[in-house]
């Protein structure tokens, strides 16, 4: 999405949480460094429409979400839902992992990320 349709409150955010990563969030994104050699960029607390998410291929449209306990309260579910729905409405796919996940298991969620870049890759707008 071209910067200038970025409200700058989502801006502003985006720059604070990159800043404030939590454990998970900096070894999700450790995780992910090996994908660039494979020309899979990811971008950090990067704006997408009214959201920032987590981590995002923007160009194979997969959005990856890092959620703590907080999101397993009734309006964190709501909104994470609210959320997903309008991601995968603009055509992306949303993989969520939990901060134990990523903690604990980071080759695991490696291999479910590298299992969506793959399907992500052989859909029709890659070509």
């Amino acid at each position: 999405m071209p910067h200038t349709n970025i409200d700058p409150r989502t801006r502003s955010t985006a720059k604070r949480l990159r800043r404030d990563q939590t454990d998970a969030e900096r070894k999700m994104w450790r995780l992910l460094r090996p994908f660039r050699d494979d020309g899979i960029s990811f971008r950090r607390q990067a704006p997408v429409g009214p959201y920032v998410i987590d981590f995002v291929w923007l160009r194979g449209k997969l959005a990856i979400e890092v959620d703590g306990g907080q999101h397993n309260e009734a309006s964190a579910v709501t909104r994470d839902a609210t959320r997903t729905q309008w991601l995968e409405s603009q055509g992306f796919q949303v993989l969520r992992f939990w901060n134990n996940d990523v903690l604990r298991n980071g080759a695991g969620c490696q291999e479910l990320i590298a299992l969506a870049i793959e399907k992500r890759r052989s859909l029709s707008f890659m070509e």
